[in-house]
């Protein structure tokens, strides 16, 4: 019974301040955006859609440290409540809280995951095409669908499989020009783009010449460069960090660039701690808990609350510290996920030994 209400108070605390930190997200993005929203005069119900689309990658981090601060909250209360005494004096052991606290943030793991995974992707495209289309108004803009980003600049269609545009390279190229009747009248298939000295440069390239439907040249190059300029900000709209790539798809770009000269390490990486980092729901869960296990009249409240929001930043900043280095191939992309949550068990292991249940 006791577990049950446990179980019931921190999904209702977590309910209540993430829908209070989404709101204020909501509040954040369309005051840092507003100088853009009056200039493209679209709709109240286009700037919602938008700030709902965008709503899944802030939940990245909005979700852990709704966890933390609700159940900081919610532990703080029972505490002073004299409640955990009570939970103390039925001789609840302190596993059996544990278990609760394990399953609660399993629940939170799938939530973020399943986020992560299956919402955030779509939503992040999709948030993407509003504000480069409709709300910025871009004439040039790409789409990323079926894993392919296709992209239409004045007279030319691009397919490309894989891109990274912020690593200047791009993969599995095909060019279509079209003439003035929308018949296509040259087709370049190139393996692999690399930006160099100020323009794309392509490379083992297929060049097809047509007339009125008909094949009239053909011609194989080592080297091409790029007809038409392609600016960064055009392809804005499908340049994306690998958190906002699923799983599958960071998969299938690893796959796709096996036997090439691209370094795939930091896809690896972002591929492992796509399943490690939700891991963090059920850390901060157990900080929150064990620095509740204090005299309820003590005055040490305040120093907990404040080490308990110093331990989940400084998780953060190590996370990411440890991730940049796997980067940097400085320590092995297979375990530099691992590294923060090794350091956080122990603090927590050494806080549980030196607290009284």
């Amino acid at each position: 019974m006791i577990k049950k209400y446990i179980f019931k108070e921190i999904l209702k605390s977590f309910s209540l301040l993430l829908l209070a930190l989404i709101i204020l997200s909501f509040i954040i993005q369309f005051f840092s955006n507003v100088g853009i929203i009056f200039k493209s005069e679209v709709s109240f119900l286009i700037i919602l859609k938008y700030f709902m689309l965008k709503t899944p990658e802030l939940l990245y981090y909005l979700l852990p440290f709704s966890v933390l601060g609700s159940t900081l909250y919610l532990f703080g209360v029972l505490k002073h409540n004299y409640e955990i005494i009570a939970i103390r004096t039925l001789a609840i052991p302190k596993s059996e809280i544990y278990k609760t606290l394990i399953f609660a943030g399993l629940i939170f793991y799938s939530l973020q995951f399943f986020n992560n995974e299956f919402i955030n992707p779509k939503s992040y495209y999709y948030a993407k095409i509003i504000k480069n289309s409709v709300i910025k108004k871009k004439k040039n803009y790409a789409i990323f669908k079926a894993n392919k980003i296709w992209y239409k600049k004045k007279n030319y269609i691009f397919k490309i499989d894989i891109a990274d545009f912020q690593r200047k390279f791009m993969r599995g190229i095909t060019i279509l020009k079209l003439n003035k009747n929308f018949n296509i009248e040259e087709r370049i298939d190139a393996f692999q783009g690399l930006y160099r000295n100020n323009c794309w440069n392509l490379y083992n390239v297929e060049m097809y010449k047509f007339k009125k439907g008909a094949l009239i040249n053909y011609k194989k190059l080592d080297k091409y460069k790029l007809p038409e300029k392609l600016d960064r900000e055009d392809f804005v709209v499908i340049t994306a960090e690998n958190q906002n790539l699923s799983f599958l798809e960071l998969i299938k770009i690893i796959e796709k660039l096996k036997g090439s000269k691209i370094d795939t390490t930091k896809y690896k990486v972002d591929l492992i701690n796509k399943f490690v980092f939700p891991l963090v729901n059920i850390i901060f869960l157990f900080i929150s808990f064990l620095t509740s296990l204090g005299n309820p009249r003590g005055k040490s409240d305040f120093i907990n609350i404040i080490g308990t929001l110093i331990f989940g930043f400084t998780f953060f900043l190590l996370h990411n510290f440890f991730i940049s280095l796997s980067y940097a191939k400085i320590i092995p992309y297979f375990i530099s996920p691992f590294l923060s949550f090794f350091i956080a068990i122990f603090v927590i292991y050494k806080i549980d030994r030196k607290v009284r249940y």
